[in-house]
Order: C-alpha cells, then sequence, then structure tokens
C-alpha cells in the first residue's frame, strides 16, 4: 500500500521561524469545547470571557458569562494554548451539556452562528472536538465557509479512534491529527493534497482540570492546541488567510508528504457524446441499449459478426428496439451518422474470430474524426489518449481512478451521511446493473434525488456519480487496504454531494461457491461491504441457489457490515452452461413458478422477496429506511 506519493524531510524547524518567539499579542481566539473552570490559577490575569450554548427541545440559546467547565477537556485545551501563547484573548464558547461530552451537531451549529453574528469576531477558532457523522454535512460546511469567508482562521483535531472527523475534513479548516513517530511538540508532518493537515506529536501530558486537579492525557484533542498556538503566533507577526497560515506551517514542517495525482483529467463521457455506434452487441452493450433512455445521449449505430447475429435479433425484439438495424462491424462507413464508437469487452471475441477489432475500431476513429469510448483497458492506453489528442478527438476509458491512488488520509475512513443502500449478488450475471438502474429510476419518479456509484465499466455512460471498475478484464489489482480506502473515497465524494440517498453497486458473488481456486474468490465484493457502513442491502438471488447458500450469504453481509439485508431480488431465468460454448444458456421461469420461488425464499428466510422485473423495488427500500422499516428488522 502506497501512502503518499512523496516525503520530503525540510532541515529547519519552527525554532527558526521568525514568528516563533511572538506570544500571541492582541489575537483573539474563540475554544468551542466543553467550557473552563476559572478557579486554577494559570487563568488568573488573563483576557478570558465567554459563553454557553444550549439546545433543547422545549428551549435553545446563548447565555454569555456562563461558562463552567463540567468535564474538564475544555480547561485542559486552554491551558495549552496559554501555555503557548499567554497573550491572546480566549473567548470561551460551551456546547456540551453537563458531564458528557458528546459533541451535538445543533449545538456546534448554535456555537458558529453565534460567532457569526458577534461584534468582535475572533481570529481563530479551535475546535478539539467534532463528529464522525453529520446529520446535515452541507449545513455545517457552510458555517465553516462563512466564516472563513469572514477571514477567520478555522483550527479543529481529528477523532482519535481513527475515522474522518467534521469539521476538521472540511476544506476550509485546518484538520489537525496525531503521529507516534515524533516525540517533541515542534516535530510535526505537513499533508498536501488530504484531508489532514498536520500530523503533530502523539505524546501524553500532565494538564489541569477541573477542581484543581489533573490529568495525564493524550490525542488530538490536545495536540491541535499547539498548531492553533503557532497559527496565533504567525497572526501577530503578520495579518493572513487560512492559506498563509498553511503555508507559514509547511515552511518549517519535519515532512512534507505529498500525494501526487500524475493521472490526467479526461472529459465525463456525457459531455462530449450526442449519437454513439455500438459493438459488439454483448452484457454491457445490451444494458446501453435496453435502458437507452436514461443515457444522456442517442445510440445511432449497432454494430456485430456474423456469429452473433442470431443472438442479436432476438434480444432487440425482446426489448423493442425494431428502430435500429445493426450493421456487420466490417462494413462500417465513414458516412454513418454518429459522432462517438463505444467499443464494449471484444477480447474474447478477438479470440475466437482471430480479428484486431480494437485497432481496427482505433483506425476507423481516427481517420474519420469520431470520438471513441473503450470498455476493456487498453494496454496501451496513454498512447492512443495522444494519438485522439493530436487529432483533436476525445478518447475515454473508465480505469483512470485506478492508476496512482494513494492514502493520503492515514487510513481515515468517512461514514455517510446520506443513507446509502448496496446492492450485491450471490453470483454474477444477475442483472445486478439492470437493478441499479431500475432503483434509481423508480427513486427519481417518487421525486427522490439519487447518487450512484458503479463497479461497471459502463457506469457513467449512464451518469452514475462515479466509477471504480473492478469487474471484468480491470487492469489494476489493488491490495485489501487500497481498495477500501479508494471506495471509501468515492463514497465521500458522492455523499457530499447533497443526495437523498446513494446505491452503490457490488461485482459477482459476495461469498465464493468454490473454495479450491483464487478466483472464485470474490475479494473485491468483500471490500465493496467494508468501505462503507450501509443503511441496507439488496442481495440478488437465483432461481435455484441453494437455500442454505443463500443463508450464508446474508449471515456475512449482515456480519462484516452490521447492516441489513432488507430485500432479495430474484433473477427471473435459469443459468446453465453450455458445454459447447461454455457460456451461459439462460432459460426464463415461468410466472407462476416465479411466484411459488418467491413465497419460499420469504417463508425460509424471513426477508422480502421479488423478481428484478417488480415495479416496486423502491417502496420496499423506501419503507425499510423509514423508521417503521428499520424497527421492523
Amino acid at each position: 500500500m502506497r501512502e503518499y506519493g512523496s516525503i520530503h524531510i525540510n532541515n529547519t524547524t519552527v525554532h527558526d521561524a521568525p514568528w516563533w518567539h511572538n506570544k500571541g499579542t492582541g489575537v483573539r481566539v474563540a475554544v468551542i469545547d466543553s467550557g473552563m473552570d476559572l478557579n486554577n490559577k494559570i487563568f488568573f490575569n488573563k483576557k478570558i470571557s465567554g459563553a454557553a450554548v444550549k439546545v433543547t427541545p422545549e428551549s435553545s440559546g446563548v447565555t454569555a458569562g456562563e461558562f463552567r467547565d463540567e468535564i474538564g477537556h475544555g480547561t485542559a485545551v486552554a491551558s495549552i494554548l496559554l501555555g503557548y501563547v499567554p497573550g491572546i484573548e480566549l473567548f470561551i464558547l460551551k456546547i456540551t451539556e453537563g458531564t458528557s461530552f458528546t459533541t451535538r451537531q445543533s449545538n456546534l451549529t448554535m456555537a458558529l452562528e453565534y460567532i457569526i453574528n458577534m461584534e468582535d469576531k475572533p481570529d481563530i477558532i479551535h475546535i478539539s472536538n467534532g463528529m464522525l457523522l453529520c446529520e446535515d454535512k452541507k449545513e455545517l460546511e457552510a458555517l465553516i465557509d462563512q466564516l472563513a469567508a469572514q477571514g477567520m482562521i478555522i483550527v479543529s483535531a481529528f477523532d482519535n479512534m481513527g475515522g474522518l472527523s467534521y469539521p476538521a475534513s472540511f476544506k476550509n479548516v485546518i484538520g489537525i491529527d496525531t503521529t507516534g513517530e515524533y516525540n517533541k511538540d515542534i516535530q510535526y508532518d505537513f499533508i498536501e493534497n488530504s484531508d489532514i493537515n498536520i500530523r503533530g506529536c502523539l505524546k501524553k501530558s500532565k494538564l489541569p482540570w477541573i477542581g484543581l486537579e489533573y490529568m495525564i492525557a493524550e490525542g488530538a484533542s490536545f495536540t491541535a492546541p499547539i498548531f492553533t498556538a503557532f497559527a496565533a503566533r504567525i497572526l501577530e507577526q503578520e495579518k493572513t488567510n487560512t492559506a498563509g497560515i498553511l503555508s507559514a506551517l509547511e515552511e518549517y514542517a519535519t515532512r512534507i508528504l505529498r500525494n501526487e495525482i500524475k493521472t490526467k483529467a479526461c472529459s465525463v463521457p456525457k459531455e462530449f457524446i450526442k449519437k454513439a455506434a455500438v459493438f459488439p452487441i454483448n452484457k454491457e452493450i445490451h444494458g446501453l441499449l435496453e435502458y437507452r433512455d436514461m443515457l444522456g445521449f442517442e445510440i445511432t449505430g449497432l454494430y456485430d459478426t456474423k456469429y452473433t447475429r442470431n443472438n442479436t435479433r432476438k434480444f432487440l425484439e425482446r426489448i423493442s428496439c425494431t428502430g435500429i438495424s445493426p450493421g456487420f462491424i466490417h462494413e462500417i462507413n465513414a458516412g454513418d451518422e454518429f459522432d462517438t464508437f463505444i467499443l464494449g469487452h471484444v477480447r474474447e471475441l478477438e479470440k475466437l474470430e482471430g480479428q484486431p477489432y480494437t485497432r481496427t475500431v482505433i483506425d476507423f476513429c481516427i481517420k474519420n474524426k469520431k470520438n471513441l469510448v473503450t470498455l476493456d483497458f487498453l494496454p496501451n492506453y496513454a498512447e492512443v489518449e495522444e494519438l485522439f489528442r493530436e487529432s483533436s478527438l476525445e478518447y475515454w476509458h473508465p480505469y483512470k481512478i485506478l492508476f496512482d491512488f494513494a492514502d493520503s488520509n492515514s487510513g481515515k475512513l468517512n461514514i455517510s451521511s446520506t443513507p446509502t443502500v448496496g446492492v450485491f449478488g450471490t453470483s454474477s450475471k444477475q442483472g445486478k446493473f439492470s437493478l441499479q438502474l431500475k432503483l434509481r429510476k423508480q427513486l427519481a419518479e417518487k421525486g427522490y434525488n439519487v447518487g450512484q456509484i458503479g463497479t461497471e465499466p459502463q457506469s457513467e455512460l449512464f451518469g452514475f456519480d462515479a466509477a471504480v471498475p473492478v469487474g471484468l478484464h480491470s487492469p489494476v489489482e489493488l491490495d485489501a487496504y487500497s481498495a477500501v480506502c479508494l471506495f471509501n473515497s468515492v463514497i465521500k465524494d458522492v455523499d457530499a454531494r447533497g443526495y437523498d440517498i446513494i446505491v452503490m453497486g457490488g461485482q459477482s458473488g459476495i461469498i465464493p461457491y468454490d473454495f479450491r481456486n483464487i478466483r472464485y474468490y470474490t475479494l473485491y465484493q468483500n471490500e465493496i461491504l467494508l468501505s462503507n457502513a450501509f443503511d441496507a442491502v439488496i442481495l440478488c438471488v437465483n432461481a435455484d441457489d441453494d437455500i442454505d447458500f443463500i443463508k450464508r450469504a446474508i449471515s456475512y453481509i449482515e456480519a462484516a457490515n452490521r447492516t441489513c439485508v432488507c430485500l432479495l431480488v430474484v433473477f427471473p431465468a435459469r443459468k446453465t452452461v453450455s458445454y459447447l460454448t461454455n457460456d451461459f444458456v439462460y432459460t426464463p421461469v415461468a410466472s407462476a413458478e416465479l411466484q411459488d420461488i418467491r413465497g419460499e425464499f420469504e417463508h425460509k428466510l424471513n426477508r422480502k422477496c421479488c423478481s428484478l422485473n417488480d415495479e416496486y423495488i423502491a417502496d420496499y427500500i423506501i419503507n425499510y429506511l423509514s423508521s417503521d422499516g428499520m424497527e421492523g428488522q
């Protein structure tokens, strides 16, 4: 696992900084915490004022002058600040209630709103607490952004248990974490391209608590005030903003950890595709054709080979796509009406027919000024990109996200605040991708704003927010650590977009059918499952799946993720392997028999069960995610 792209060792320390000897004179710092015990003599003759925030179902408000610490945490934080910068003026905002040190978003929000409306605003806001799970992340970040726009510096400690916490993770906050690699306060890492800005020294300290007592304590809560103090010293030297503070801290960091993403940005397909031609008419292209009304472009050309023509004709009849007649790929014409060619998986077809279809399509596109999308990964993709760029054409493939990924957040994972539904299965080829499209469509029709993350290479062609294509012919084999961090970072990005619900789909089966070969192991499914706390899971099953096997799959999912498999979706066909072609042959299950299978699964597995063709899948999910549905499990 590569955590950082490069590490730079500085030859200077903060002792060399021109601001090192400053006392923070004239700098006003607001501390949002558990209050302060003013009886300790270390606070005598200091400039300290404050207020208490209280939010209850009956009433809410801010009471000036009442900020007595009943816990000790805020007292310890304030003592560290005054130890480093005795010249600062402190404004204490107590947001805890009683002896419980639980940060409630309502209290933190009211404290930030109070600061926004203060006449004599602080220069720095220090927050040695936060939340792993926000009720409304966008609301909280909007307040942070407003404070930053008013010129205030916000410093916040990360959660000690290892997760991405808020507000420390927000862009306009200097987020402080800890590392055990140092033993001096002046030693720290500065991290680029990360939610974590600073990793300071983790060490035990004797700190003043309440009632004139002292406690031995350690953690980010007590490392973060050191960097707030450094910020105060910098502000005394020169008035600056958050970027200026970060620049000054970077200059004197012990190490600078850089996470450099080398891949070049590429256009999203929907931005340049207006009319597309597709080849070959296989599983991935079937999805594009069957759900073509959900694409942001028109499919105007179908191309096939003589070996698959009969199957193609039957498929097009089944989905009522009779307006376009498929042509043979070797008869493709420059005058055919499309601007982009979508090339599906052709490796097996190339082997079977001995034809270099990929090279043929690339040459055709370059010669006839057509953009290109490939669902297969091309080993020479950089050469192809350059070729299309030189011809002022677009080339897109979905695998860029897998290259040069480095976890720059030290393994910290985000907990999604948006209800997230996972779609998994007991095997491959069960219609999981079709189910994701159906679910989005049904939810959208009911007025829900749906975010989607796919693992199929064609996901982004349907407007998915992101795709991590780890299925067939994926070019990169991520280790488990990297895969979990990558999936989680993608979910985090989509979570920040304000959707009502997020749907994420997996690949193949969740547990192996067989243990004779590593290729039977469904490793990426486990990493997807572990990457997020899913609120609900839909499990796709086959009509002839063994009951005990489905039970094992349900038990595994629910044990590994602390979630609930709230719905089983039966694939309405039986699959058998043809001994001639070594491929699946599908036989539809009669309606009456399918109803019996659903009834048996519901009875023996104690789960709601429907067919892939049902029109009320979204209703099941909405009912489950509602309070009544959650309580019913």
